[in-house]
């Protein structure tokens, strides 16, 4: 994680010298460079490893509600848990029974106790829902990445909601965008594989 941190502040400062990107912007992609790749780790983590990673965020500064709502939206559901009880103090097994209580005052107290800002507790609980109504991921690749259709459900509710803050709703477009992104590259990349496994058409003649 510190070597991750070192280079891409490393990257920010050189593109920042060169007038490539303003101070701001090169320190904006920095950190968001920064949560993919804790996000990757997260997906590739277990156990004591999830912890240990989460209390070195949480002494580090990285552990933010920006981070801990990326690994939910991106169904991280193990980060997302973990991250809650490290926050508000509580043992894990308390933290995700709590979560499984879809009344919704449960989740509301954890953040609270967590110390979370109270724009982000309705994002927390769409994300959520929406996690608990397309099921968890079981791929390392699936769980580092942002899930575009709940990003999506979580922004349309946040904007007509009335009630979020912009700050939030910057975060949210942004994580839409990124998503879009995303899964416009894994689409090019299953057309390419595609395209590889099709015989040409002079064997398909022979055949």
């Amino acid at each position: 994680m510190a070597l991750i941190a070192k280079l891409t502040d490393t990257l920010a400062q050189f593109v920042v010298a060169r007038n490539w990107l303003s101070a701001d912007r090169a320190g904006r992609l920095a950190g968001e460079a920064r949560e993919r790749s804790t996000i990757n780790i997260a997906a590739r983590s277990r156990g004591e490893d999830i912890q240990g990673l989460v209390q070195h965020l949480r002494a580090t500064g990285q552990l933010t509600a920006g981070l801990i709502l990326r690994a939910l939206l991106s169904g991280n559901l193990e980060l997302f848990d973990a991250a809650l009880a490290e926050l508000a103090d509580l043992p894990l097994a308390r933290v995700t029974a709590l979560l499984h209580d879809r009344g919704g005052a449960s989740l509301q107290a954890l953040l609270i106790r967590a110390g979370l800002p109270e724009s982000t507790f309705a994002a927390f609980r769409v994300a959520l829902e929406v996690n608990q109504e397309t099921g968890y991921v079981d791929t390392i690749g699936g769980a580092a990445r942002l899930r575009r259709r709940m990003v999506e459900r979580v922004l349309t509710h946040c904007e007509t909601d009335g009630k979020a803050a912009e700050p939030l709703l910057i975060l949210l477009r942004r994580f839409a965008t990124e998503s879009a992104r995303e899964e416009a590259r894994m689409f090019c990349e299953e057309l390419v594989a595609d395209e590889a496994h099709v015989p040409p058409e002079r064997d398909l003649i022979a055949a």
